[in-house]
């Protein structure tokens, strides 16, 4: 069952509602939009470049983050980072490397690989030391 009716940007209001949702702390309304853009996204394939594929990658593993769900936080984090791969150091970057520490420490999983990572971009500069965290990269984040 596959309906054509959305077209490429059709993503957009969704991500800015999630986005504006997100920022005032409605977490679980946010989640179900930021899930669903996820879905068109997936489906549409993503011709405008990695960006809001990891915009709402970031509000999901917020989302599921002050939701208590670590676990999927962190599936998240992991899925954001093999996108990100090792192009020039994306602003998303550092946060999603952050999170992806922090969120196996609690989980009580192996951080070092993204640990190392992170130390490295600090080390050369490419990031603040801690880096800006996923919500204040989404809530700075403009929509267009």
């Amino acid at each position: 069952m596959h309906h054509h009716h959305h077209h490429m940007g059709s993503v957009l209001p969704e991500l800015r509602r999630a986005q504006s949702l997100t920022c005032t702390g409605l977490y679980r309304e946010a989640l179900a939009l930021w899930a669903n853009a996820w879905q068109l996204q997936t489906q549409l394939g993503t011709p405008s470049g990695p960006d809001r594929p990891l915009l709402t990658l970031a509000g999901l593993a917020v989302c599921h983050q002050e939701l208590e769900d670590p676990g999927e936080a962190r599936a998240c984090s992991e899925k954001a980072l093999q996108l990100l791969g090792d192009k020039r150091p994306h602003p998303f970057l550092a946060p999603f490397l952050e999170a992806h520490v922090r969120l196996s420490w609690r989980l009580g999983l192996d951080k070092r690989q993204s640990e190392a990572q992170l130390q490295a971009l600090q080390e050369a500069g490419l990031t603040s030391t801690p880096p800006p965290s996923l919500k204040e990269l989404l809530i700075k984040e403009v929509l267009d």
